[in-house]
């Protein structure tokens, strides 16, 4: 199952059988090759009247892999960092709480960006990446291209001192660290990607 947000709504590859109970019949759309989906993505970024859809198939790898191929496609990673007190760093960016993430530049492994946008995003000096949580998909446009980015989520411990200093050029306006409480408790004013790290995360 591929979850593709679309700001506050999404699009969901699956099985038929693996549809949530309670779906409306004109929220499923069969997948039948690239040409049945290939208008699929900018209808339902302009209908915000549409429901969340769910794309059914039986080869999810090769409908995810169309899909994908309809967007310019970003990979990014990212880190949700814990320190020694048992707290957890959250940032506040555009009006939302963010967790650190950025895009990958060239030459760069997956893993190193995720621990240098961390470090950037939030002045600290040093984590030790852990396990991947998970990998979140989102829509956005930018310069008149449609993008998807991938992020790859991972669990982070910081290593240095818990000073934070939030990169401003990003539109960072504070980084906090706070008890797990207190980031379920945010996770209402997140992005629905960042939901979703933080309910994977199941702590």
């Amino acid at each position: 199952m591929h979850t593709v947000y679309f700001e506050n709504r999404c699009i969901t590859i699956c099985r038929k059988e693996d549809l949530p109970s309670g779906i409306r019949k004109e929220q499923i759309i069969a997948y039948n090759g690239i040409d049945s989906i290939r208008p699929l993505p900018e209808q339902f970024a302009a209908d915000t009247a549409l429901p969340d859809l769910f794309l059914t198939t039986r080869d999810e790898a090769a409908c995810f892999a169309d899909f994908c191929s309809l967007f310019t496609e970003i990979l990014a990673g990212g880190g949700l960092v814990s320190n020694d007190r048992n707290e957890f760093l959250m940032i506040f960016r555009r009006g939302l709480w963010d967790l650190p993430k950025g895009k990958c530049e060239k030459g760069e492994s997956i893993e190193d960006c995720a621990v240098r946008e961390v470090l950037e995003e939030t002045g600290l000096t040093a984590v030790e990446r852990g396990s991947l949580i998970c990998v979140t998909h989102h829509t956005y446009h930018l310069n008149g291209d449609f993008c998807l980015k991938h992020t790859y989520w991972y669990s982070m411990q910081n290593q240095g001192g818990n000073q934070l200093k939030p990169q401003v050029e990003e539109e960072i306006n504070k980084a906090e660290w706070m008890p797990w409480n207190a980031v379920l408790d945010h996770a209402p004013l997140c992005y629905n990607s960042v939901k979703e790290v933080i309910s994977r995360a199941g702590r």
